[in-house]
């Protein structure tokens, strides 16, 4: 897991969550097959199917990746 920052303010278990979506692409489809891009995208897809608030879904995505998607 990629090291947190102590001014986080993601809860921890929605990183985990978000960690658990990349690593399972990673392991389903296989490392390097997919463009980041592409993990981004399938990841918010995922986030998308759990959680309804498709902006807000963005805008966690992009806190954890520290870009903007």
């Amino acid at each position: 897991m990629r090291r947190r920052k102590a001014n986080n303010q993601m809860p921890l278990a929605k990183e985990l969550i978000i960690n658990t979506f990349f690593k399972s692409i990673r392991d389903t489809i296989g490392e390097d097959r997919l463009t980041h891009d592409e993990e981004i995208i399938l990841v918010l897809e995922c986030m998308n199917t759990v959680w309804d608030d498709e902006e807000l879904n963005a805008e966690t995505l992009s806190e954890y990746l520290g870009m903007t998607v």
